[in-house]
């Protein structure tokens, strides 16, 4: 009995000791029938995931395979403004059906966002306006200006080495800026001490054509800007899945049909669909004043930036943003700023 005692307790039972945590407590045993569950689930996600992927890109490969004319292939044909290059394409509505649009429907897919990136956007990227310290600047470069601000510098540099130098003259006791000069007999090295005044107020006289020249710039920039975002922010009425709507400018896209009638701003370069009676003022574009007349057969050709003088229309839209004629003149008025005539006068006098 003793020994069995003795091996009793010599005996440990881990299950029935509650600090003695087993495999199984821990979660650490599983079943082969739940880790093949778990295997046919994980298998079965990927090839979901893979089939909603394929999915998507045979879908995205159709959108994109219905929009058959590349953006170049549209710009050529807007700067070319040849009908006869429009029916080397098949015509109108070959055109519209490469762009995956309708003439009469208009757009009718969801694919915005690969239409945009495709053909890009209709706004134009502008470069950050300059400050008012870059016009003034830009204002004090002047040749003239130069050659004034030299002459001032020479000046002021003769009229202190005068008045400070022995030539035979002497500087009054007290200089000017260490107070006021006596008003007794003036000296004629009291005049020879002011020569310097005569160059200083030349510095003066450019800082103030200096401020006055950059304020105008500025003021001309901000206009500038304001006008450009108006027009960007028009509206304009589009046709999609055969309903009119309207939208803002910027929202136009390459393929859309674009109502116009009296008064209308031409959002984009576009293909005449419609016309009646159209004529145009493209006078932004090419400084002519008299109105052209649009038709199918002669000149389908709508550009950007012009404005509906008499009739209405619909057009099919085929450049956008700075493809369009209207975008590349902006985006050079924007990159290089020619001077006016009076400033070329200025510049060819001072050289």
């Amino acid at each position: 009995a003793s020994a069995k005692a003795g091996r009793g307790e010599g005996m440990k039972v881990p299950l029935l000791d509650p600090s003695v945590k087993t495999e199984k407590s821990r979660g650490e045993i599983k079943s082969p029938r739940r880790e093949e569950s778990d295997s046919s689930i994980k298998k079965m996600a990927r090839r979901l995931s893979s089939g909603f992927e394929s999915l998507f890109q045979a879908e995205k490969a159709q959108m994109i395979g219905s929009m058959v004319w590349g953006r170049d292939l549209l710009v050529e044909l807007m700067e070319a403004k040849s009908v006869a290059k429009v029916e080397e394409l098949g015509g109108l509505s070959a055109v519209a059906k490469g762009l995956g649009s309708n003439l009469k429907r208009g757009l009718t897919g969801s694919d915005e966002p690969m239409r945009k990136e495709r053909y890009g956007m209709n706004k134009i990227k502008r470069r950050a306006p300059p400050s008012y310290w870059d016009f003034f600047a830009e204002a004090m470069q002047d040749s003239t200006v130069v050659i004034l601000l030299a002459a001032a510098a020479i000046s002021i540099t003769l009229g202190v080495i005068v008045c400070a130098g022995d030539l035979g003259q002497t500087c009054p006791r007290k200089p000017i800026w260490q107070g006021p000069i006596d008003l007794g007999p003036v000296s004629e090295s009291d005049v020879k001490c002011l020569d310097w005044l005569d160059g200083a107020a030349i510095i003066a006289a450019c800082l103030l054509i200096g401020v006055i020249t950059a304020s105008n710039e500025s003021s001309k920039e901000k206009q500038f800007r304001v006008l450009q975002d108006k027009q960007q922010d028009s509206a304009v009425t589009v046709r999609r899945n055969g309903i009119e709507v309207r939208i803002q400018s910027v929202d136009v896209m390459v393929g859309d049909v674009v109502l116009l009638d009296l008064g209308s701003k031409v959002p984009a370069d576009g293909l005449l669909v419609h016309g009646n009676d159209l004529k145009v003022d493209e006078s932004s574009l090419t400084g002519e004043a008299d109105s052209v007349s649009k038709t199918i057969e002669h000149d389908p050709f709508v550009l950007s930036g012009c404005t509906v003088v008499e009739g209405d229309c619909s057009m099919l839209v085929t450049a956008v943003g700075e493809d369009s004629v209207w975008g590349k003149i902006m985006v050079e008025l924007d990159d290089e700023r020619d001077e006016t005539p009076l400033q070329g006068k200025l510049t060819t006098l001072a050289e």
